[in-house]
């Protein structure tokens, strides 16, 4: 049997039926774009070959554990798997970053506090901003966190997310007036810090 010519879903019942060469193609197969995909989340070759085995490992503990549900969708299964351990890696090595609004302060991850007092505040308005920021919906928060906290184009994120240029700029268009309308509703707060 040629296994080229299967299709996805076919290679993993092949691969559940206990034929390891079916999930070596599926591999083969997808190994390139997802990589791809990585990178262009990390930006560093040794990182992003690191996470995509860990991907594929993910990938074969779910399918062997009987987790996986063929809906036709292994593609973007194993892509969406791929960026959260990227979220995760970001998260671990790198210390959050606060997205910077005229109406609160201007980047407050590029200043250093001097004192403890000034120190704790701006924890707490770190703080209170990912609260503001976790009451948007996913894709607006998504963008928003792609676009500030990663740094990427909207070209990139585009590509990450599977949408055009536009919907991405409009969802961050709509992100950003929510949170500004959520923002002047809760400047008591902000103030306080």
């Amino acid at each position: 049997m040629e296994y080229e010519k299967l299709g996805d879903h076919e290679l993993v019942r092949h691969y559940i039926g206990g034929n390891e060469w079916a999930f070596n193609v599926l591999v083969k197969r997808h190994k390139k774009e997802i990589y791809q995909r990585i990178y262009f989340i990390l930006r560093d070759k040794m990182i992003a070959e690191d996470i995509l085995q860990d991907t594929f490992i993910r990938i074969l503990r779910s399918i062997r554990g009987g987790r996986y549900n063929e809906e036709g969708r292994f593609l973007p299964w194993v892509i969406a798997v791929a960026k959260n351990l990227c979220l995760d890696y970001k998260r671990k090595t790198r210390g959050a970053r606060l997205i910077s609004y005229d109406l609160i302060v201007t980047e407050l991850s590029s200043r250093k506090s001097t004192t403890m007092k000034c120190r704790i505040s701006e924890e707490q308005l770190q703080q209170q901003m990912e609260y503001i920021l976790n009451q948007l919906p996913d894709v607006q928060r998504r963008v928003i966190r792609y676009r500030h906290y990663e740094e990427m184009s909207f070209k990139e994120i585009s590509s990450v997310m599977g949408t055009n240029v536009n919907t991405t700029t409009g969802r961050m268009r709509y992100g950003l007036k929510k949170l500004n309308r959520m923002i002047c509703n809760n400047r008591s707060t902000f103030s306080d810090v």
